[in-house]
């Protein structure tokens, strides 16, 4: 370094449980014999249990900042443990400490600091209601599907993203199946008993399927589908440029799919799980973008066309009676052009938007 200069040395120790650090400001160039010092840390031993005293197996743990102007947290730490007991470092700052697991409510403990020293602390979380899932294909198991459940938005609320209807809200649990084809996800306990849910399932070859879930009530089986095929053209008044040009698709599980139409008008989705799907012209700039709203609905969604496993539906998207329109738009500062410029035309439609 220059000789001028001073410096801030830091040091990290892994001691192969904890990892340590140390720092020391204002160390001048040439200095030698510069000590840092390690301090041991303070750890917070915690047993984690359920109401009834069984062990919570493989809890998670996050810190929650406490001393700055708004909360912050540490990513989530998860701990492999069969009896709920795990050991954690307490951090230098003021927090709490979230406990959860797949089948346990989050909870907050403390404020905790290292200033205590070492400290014990016992957990006791409320188990989630616990659905018991196997993905089958046919009659084998299938290992490595992604399964994520979410809750159903009401029936008198229609919401949609970017002019397509959405079915799914915020998704509850996630989690992949196991060699026997298992996957077990707890309910959170605040979620409405009137609130339907449904498992999402993904497994590469396979369609992404949805299926409504019980609570309770056992191992329910999840069968996949390879899905089958819609093939059609976008048909537009005399005088329109066909292409290039967008159709999406869904079926209402919040994935939208897009195809460009050929110089025909034709396009073709493959892999589609059966059940209704809704279709409409759409538009470059919603790609990378996602528009919602929200509606109160008074009677179920239409869905325009239907699949059915193995077998090809023909649906022509057809905007010949569709109003088309042309806006002019000459615009101007004190009399003359103001140059470049972007205007933006503001709409109900939030495709249009």
């Amino acid at each position: 370094v220059p000789a001028s200069a001073t410096v801030t040395l830091s040091a990290v120790v892994d001691s192969g449980k904890h990892r340590l650090t140390a720092q020391r400001t204002g160390v001048r160039a040439g200095e030698r014999g510069v000590v840092l010092k390690v301090k041991p840390p303070a750890l917070l031993a915690v047993e984690c249990r359920y109401g009834d005293g069984t062990p919570v197996e493989n809890p998670r743990f996050t810190w929650v900042y406490q001393d700055d102007d708004w909360p912050r947290t540490s990513a989530a730490t998860p701990v492999e443990s069969a009896d709920g007991s795990a050991t954690l470092v307490l951090p230098t700052r003021t927090s709490l400490l979230r406990v959860e697991s797949d089948v346990a409510s989050p909870a907050e403990f403390g404020p905790l600091s290292r200033a205590g020293g070492d400290q014990t602390l016992a957990v006791v979380l409320e188990r989630k209601g616990v659905v018991t899932l196997i993905v089958v294909d046919g009659d084998e198991p299938v290992e490595g599907a992604r399964v994520a459940l979410h809750s159903l938005h009401p029936e008198d609320r229609g919401r949609t993203t970017n002019g397509l209807p959405v079915r799914v809200d915020k998704e509850l649990a996630s989690d992949s199946s196991d060699a026997e084809g298992a996957v077990v996800m707890g309910v959170p306990n605040d979620l409405g008993r009137s609130r339907r849910i449904v498992a999402i399932v993904e497994k590469d070859g396979f369609a992404r399927t949805l299926h409504d879930v019980r609570r309770g009530g056992g191992t329910q089986r999840l069968e996949l589908s390879r899905g089958g095929t819609l093939r059609g053209a976008l048909i537009v008044p005399e005088g329109i440029v066909r292409a290039p040009r967008l159709v999406a698709i869904t079926n209402g599980d919040g994935q939208i799919q897009t195809r460009v139409v050929d110089e025909n008008g034709e396009f073709a989705f493959e892999g589609l799980a059966p059940g209704g799907w809704k279709i409409r012209e759409y538009f470059a700039l919603l790609v990378d973008s996602r528009r919602n709203s929200g509606y109160e609905r008074t009677e179920p969604e239409r869905w325009d066309f239907e699949i059915y496993e193995g077998r090809t539906t023909r649906f022509d998207l057809d905007l010949r009676d569709t109003p088309w329109f042309a806006l002019d738009v000459s615009v101007s500062i004190d009399g003359a052009a103001p140059g470049p410029m972007t205007i933006d035309l503001d709409t109900e439609d939030p495709v249009l938007r």
